[in-house]
């Protein structure tokens, strides 16, 4: 996981179409939406490491634990419940429907849906599957049809300047000043010299977005 230019890049070890890892690995490109905080992927990733024990160390690992599959799904199932009525009310028999796959399949429907949107090649490559036989050799991975993906993912209105908005950033603050309130907010992690340029933009969301913080 690393910040580049205007967006967080993260690498996966493994996916559905290499479950080995033995593939040519590129990065997956994760864009802010200032407009809208609740979906906004670089403010939650700002919420979680600033709710982390200040004391721990990452150890390499951005979510503690041996099984992230549960312990995802506990959140979640403990969140549809919670929302279950209006669940039904959209046509769910229960909230056991919806599970890990859905967030992934739902993104790719949704994608493959919109006017102007990406190319379905982009959109399988990003979600790790198989294009079969030839194509998997001539239609690969590239770094502007994963930012267009990105940026749709993000809910970036496709239609309006606002769909190339940057991740907000401090621009009146010395490196010593900002070093300083990174320290103060995220204890434990400033002092990994990679993560100060993924601090650096997630202290910005958090100021950007402050009155959703204090809700």
């Amino acid at each position: 996981m690393q910040w580049q230019a205007d967006h967080l890049e993260l690498l996966f070890c493994q996916q559905k179409n290499d479950t080995t890892g033995e593939k040519q690995r590129f990065p997956r490109r994760l864009y802010a939406n200032p407009q809208q905080p609740e979906v906004c992927p670089i403010f939650a990733l700002a919420l979680y490491l600033g709710l982390r024990d200040g004391r721990s160390e990452m150890n390499g690992k951005l979510f503690q634990g041996n099984s992230q599959y549960k312990h995802f799904m506990d959140g979640l199932s403990n969140v549809l419940k919670e929302h279950e009525s209006e669940l039904l009310y959209m046509g769910y028999v229960s909230y056991t429907e919806i599970g890990s796959h859905s967030i992934r399949k739902g993104a790719t429907k949704w994608l493959s849906g919109q006017p102007g949107g990406p190319s379905s090649i982009s959109i399988c490559i990003r979600g790790g599957w198989s294009l079969g036989g030839v194509k998997d050799v001539y239609m690969t991975y590239e770094a502007e049809g994963d930012a267009f993906v990105g940026r749709m993912l993000s809910l970036l209105p496709l239609l309006k300047s606002e769909f190339a908005v940057s991740a907000p950033e401090f621009t009146d603050l010395s490196t010593e000043e900002l070093d300083r309130h990174i320290t103060r907010v995220f204890p434990g992690l400033a002092e990994h010299n990679q993560m100060k340029p993924i601090l650096h933009r997630c202290l910005a969301a958090m100021a950007h977005n402050k009155d959703h913080v204090l809700q």
